[in-house]
């Protein structure tokens, strides 16, 4: 039987393999945003929500949701470091970590019904068009 701990490591080399091996493929690139693997467990609450960020635009696999505590998974596609600020009905400016070019990071925030200010906030990011909005009903 395999402990935990050597499964969890199994399971992420196999994710750093599979997506080394995507990364060589041909082809443009798709749409969706890749992430190498899930957070380890205890490191998310409520529900996860990948989120991709690159020069310079926010994209949330699920741009509406309902109240309640998300995970925002964000993985960096981008060439430069990037960060995610939200502001809204509960939320005062909370931000995350800062990704550096192909990191993840988790960004966990408790959510009520409205429209929230997605943005990011390093330096000059927001001003070039990164930036949305997210509704929560």
């Amino acid at each position: 039987m395999i402990s935990l701990s050597r499964r969890a490591a199994l399971v992420s080399a196999l994710a750093a393999t599979l997506t080394a091996a995507a990364a060589c493929g041909s082809g443009p690139p798709s749409s969706q945003p890749a992430y190498s693997a899930p957070p380890a467990a205890g490191q998310v609450k409520g529900i996860q929500v990948p989120v991709s960020l690159a020069e310079f635009n926010i994209v949330f696999s699920k741009p509406n949701l309902a109240p309640g505590t998300y995970t925002f998974v964000l993985k960096n596609v981008g060439r430069t470091t990037h960060a995610l600020t939200i502001n809204g009905p509960g939320v005062d400016n909370q931000t995350s970590q800062q990704v550096p070019s192909g990191g993840t990071t988790n960004f966990t925030v408790k959510l009520q019904s409205g429209t929230y200010d997605v943005w990011c906030p390093i330096d000059g990011h927001r001003d070039q068009g990164m930036e949305t909005n997210l509704t929560v009903k």
